[in-house]
């Protein structure tokens, strides 16, 4: 079996952990439900990954 050797670079924008904290606060106010699939719309648009071979791998 061939092993592959990668780096895997995980990017958060500045923003995202304000905006979490937000939302945390204003259910923690509110004493409601966040929309959990707007939430994760949001930090999906603001944590990009990206994956790349090591050097001197195939690939």
């Amino acid at each position: 079996m061939k092993t592959i050797s990668v780096i895997v670079t995980v990017r958060v924008a500045w923003w995202v952990r304000w905006y979490l904290r937000g939302v945390e606060a204003a259910a923690m106010l509110t004493g409601c439900e966040p929309d959990w699939d707007r939430v994760g719309r949001w930090v999906g648009r603001g944590v990009t990954a990206s994956v790349k071979p090591l050097p001197g791998e195939g690939g």
